[in-house]
């Protein structure tokens, strides 16, 4: 459904977590994460910055890094 989405200029930097490969960096929300290992459906990534882990969806969009 996403490809019937208007774009703008910031938008078609951004890719879905699941489509980047693990240890790749990215940011979300203006906090920069790093792809963990997969679950079902989020991914597990840490925070660059405090070192905390999250589990994100993998149908987030990010704008890799």
């Amino acid at each position: 459904m996403s490809k019937y989405d208007i774009r703008n200029d910031s938008i078609v930097d951004q890719v879905f977590l699941s489509d980047l490969l693990p240890g790749k960096e990215f940011l979300l929300s203006g906090r920069k994460f790093k792809k963990g290992e997969t679950k079902r459906t989020r991914v597990l990534c840490e925070d660059v910055n405090s070192g905390k882990k999250y589990l994100i969806s993998r149908l987030a969009k990010v704008k890799p890094v």
